[in-house]
């Protein structure tokens, strides 16, 4: 089976609409679409996705040890870092302050915690809870019970 490098258009014109370009290893590392910006990957052996160029914004991701969750995240000269627990990601710390995910005992997000301030802020940094509905608001019934 080969490699697909191109989607013909239906205009007949026999010039491929969206095109694919792959490296050494046969993984797709470049996709191009008429009128959206370029999408280039540099891939590891591990085929993750350390660097990611979309129209000259370059992104690079950092990983914990040979798993495919990052770590870090840095877009252009800002960077996030993520914390992880073996159920998924605990928080993130970047620009904007660090924050702590909140999950229900089944591991669905329930909300963020967020450091407001800086430790340096007298008389000490606030903690801050923000809570978004997982699901849609109902009469207050557990799903399994009826009455």
């Amino acid at each position: 089976m080969g490699e697909l490098t191109g989607v013909d258009p239906t205009d007949q014109s026999n010039q491929p609409d969206t095109t694919f370009a792959y490296d050494g290893w046969s993984r797709m590392n470049q996709v191009s679409i008429p009128g959206s910006p370029t999408t280039t990957d540099t891939l590891d052996p591990l085929g993750r996705v350390p660097s990611r160029t979309v129209g000259g914004i370059s992104t690079s991701y950092v990983y914990l040890g040979l798993t495919e969750d990052p770590v870090q995240v840095g877009v252009g000269q800002g960077a996030s870092n993520l914390s992880w627990t073996p159920s998924g990601p605990l928080g993130i710390s970047d620009a904007n302050g660090t924050r702590i995910f909140l999950r229900d005992v089944h591991g669905d997000a329930l909300g963020e915690l967020k450091l407001a301030g800086s430790p340096q802020d007298p008389p000490a940094p606030r903690l801050v809870l923000t809570v978004r509905r997982a699901r849609a608001p109902g009469d207050g019934r557990r799903p399994d019970r009826s009455r």
